[in-house]
């Protein structure tokens, strides 16, 4: 009986040991973590990116003529001997596509509604932007052009108030010369877009409840700035016969010729733009997020017109593709 009873109380406090050790080791659970409103409201905030851009660049012609021009081959008294050159030629180089690319920085507001896990919503932002881009090309133009030779004749008359009459003949009986020319055209374009916003509608999809993913479209605009530098340079032979005084004795007389303009042309594009991004609740209100856009302006014509005797008249197409990080404040 006694082995009987100090059994049964060893066996009772091993097993008050056990229950112990086993309180001891027992995990508690992490707290719930504090469950926001969802994303319904209205939201502002700021946004900054990278922007990288293609502009198709193209004119509908690319060769006219200038004036014609006279050069003076010799003097007399109140007579001047001169080829006048036709036909020399206006060479436009082709430039095809200019690579832009810049930051841009901006704002944006909108409203959005969630049934269940779904969020539509609309959204407009703005952006300052610096995405720009240059290129440039040469043409090199071999070519024969007409020549004439003419006689200007100057008169002068006395008298108050006094004047002078200029008159121009060609001369007959001479056979008409060519010319010979080599001419050098130089274009030089920069394009800059300086302005970004676009009104677009947005669905997201919230997989959980800190995070929506969603795809966005709508309309765009942009305004876009055009600068152009163009020089041409003509080197070439006046050739014809050995008829004096015309050519002074020489049957060949070099001449140079040379224009120059610059031309600027700013412009509102419209288009649209499709893209897709996502946004994380930091907390109830304060949302971090990140977007993709791609902005087409499609095909737009331009005409830039310069006092250097230069006009220019063509078409041009401008996407770009921009990446952004934004932060935002939402009230709900």
């Amino acid at each position: 009986m006694r082995r009987l009873l100090l059994g049964s109380a060893a066996l009772a406090a091993l097993l008050a040991v056990d229950a112990a050790l086993a309180a001891d080791l027992e995990v508690k659970a992490p707290p719930p973590r504090i469950a926001y409103p969802d994303w319904t409201g209205f939201y502002v905030g700021i946004e900054g990116g990278f922007g990288r851009g293609s502009d198709s660049f193209g004119f509908g012609g690319r060769v006219s003529t200038l004036d014609p021009h006279d050069f003076i081959t010799f003097t007399e008294p109140q007579v001047q001997f001169a080829t006048r050159v036709f036909d020399l030629p206006l060479v436009i180089p082709g430039i095809g596509t200019i690579n832009t690319s810049g930051y841009l920085f901006g704002g944006f507001a909108g409203a959005q509604q969630q049934v269940g896990n779904w969020v539509i919503g609309m959204e407009a932002d703005m952006d300052g932007a610096n995405i720009t881009g240059s290129a440039s090309s040469t043409v090199v133009t071999n070519r024969t052009t007409t020549a004439q030779p003419i006689q200007i004749t100057t008169l002068s008359f006395a008298g108050p108030p006094p004047y002078t009459v200029a008159t121009t003949s060609f001369l007959q009986g001479v056979d008409n010369p060519g010319a010979i020319s080599t001419t050098t055209s130089n274009l030089s374009v920069t394009r800059a877009i300086d302005e970004l916003a676009s009104v677009r509608g947005k669905i997201g999809f919230t997989p959980w409840q800190y995070l929506m993913i969603y795809g966005t479209g709508g309309l765009a605009l942009a305004h876009q700035t055009t600068d152009i530098t163009f020089s041409q340079t003509t080197t070439g032979l006046m050739i014809g016969d050995n008829n004096a005084p015309v050519f002074h004795t020489a049957p060949t007389i070099p001449f140079t010729t040379s224009t120059s303009a610059t031309a600027s042309n700013g412009a509102v594009l419209f288009g649209w733009a499709l893209g897709a991004g996502l946004d994380y609740k930091l907390t109830r209100n304060w949302v971090l997020g990140a977007e993709y856009l791609h902005y087409d302006f499609g095909k737009v014509g331009f005409s830039l017109n310069n006092s250097g005797g230069v006009s220019l008249a063509g078409s041009g197409k401008t996407t770009v593709d921009a990446v952004k990080g934004r932060i935002s404040w939402l009230f709900n």
